[in-house]
């Protein structure tokens, strides 16, 4: 299955270059999806040279407990507290 992937344009060229390149190197013709199916797979086999990558694209405040997923949900307990917590979280 086939999905549509948005790049910047200058990433775009840098990945037409990068295709140049193994194409003139390996003799053969490689389109974007072989491309970035080879970049995800080198990717995935050396994922500690991927995070060195990705670092410099971290915020430098990189709190995670400021991450609205993280954030606590306050809960009143009562008598029947499985009650009140599937109320208050689920609307049940």
């Amino acid at each position: 299955m086939a999905s549509t992937v948005r790049i910047r344009e200058e990433d775009k060229k840098i990945l037409e270059s990068l295709m140049n390149y193994l194409a003139f190197k390996t003799n053969k013709k490689l389109t974007q999806e072989d491309m970035i199916a080879i970049l995800v797979k080198a990717g995935s086999q050396d994922k500690d040279k991927l995070l060195t990558a990705v670092e410099p694209l971290v915020e430098e405040n990189n709190d995670w407990t400021s991450d609205p997923i993280f954030q606590v949900k306050k809960v009143r307990m009562g008598k029947d507290a499985s009650r009140s917590v599937e109320k208050d979280l689920y609307g049940r």
